[in-house]
């Protein structure tokens, strides 16, 4: 008998340690092409993917936005000035603890800028310099998902 409960209280207590029965946390991944939006320039395919990580409560925790530009031969030999241009842009923009900004030149005719955000340990005036709404922004993965595809992301 004392074996059994000794058993039991193990079990009980991994369930607890481990959560089972929790929801686990999310990721939601989206893609979009620029490549035909108004305004693009016709040598510049221009790839944005958004990887959005939600906590166990169906809140953001973080994500990476990457913008991925390939050039074509016009723009070719402007790769270097481009990659300054928007690493500079990005890094005026996404200012603050709870960002990085990081872009790499991917080959010849590409390159490649990913931001980095720690979303819950945002203040509101990050979120507001970032183009988020602040602390009335909703962080749930369902409205997050349909407001992407209503952009024009496809998203998984």
């Amino acid at each position: 008998m004392k074996k059994g409960f000794t058993i039991l209280a193990v079990t009980l207590l991994t369930f607890i340690l481990v959560g089972c029965g929790s929801k686990s946390a999310k990721k939601l991944s989206c893609t979009m092409d620029y490549s035909s939006k108004a305004g693009m320039p016709s040598g510049i395919k221009m790839i944005m993917s958004a990887d959005i990580n939600f906590t166990n409560k169906d809140k953001i925790g973080d994500m990476t936005i990457a913008v991925t530009f390939e050039l074509n031969d016009t723009y070719k030999s402007q790769i270097d000035t481009l990659i300054q241009s928007m690493d500079s842009t990005y890094k005026n923009q996404y200012k603050g603890d709870h960002f990085k900004v990081s872009t790499e030149k991917v080959s010849d005719s590409s390159f490649k800028t990913e931001i980095f955000m720690d979303y819950k340990n945002m203040t509101d005036e990050e979120k507001k310099a970032a183009n988020m709404a602040g602390s009335n922004a909703s962080e749930s993965y369902a409205v997050n998902k349909k407001d992407l595809e209503a952009q024009g992301f496809t998203c998984k």
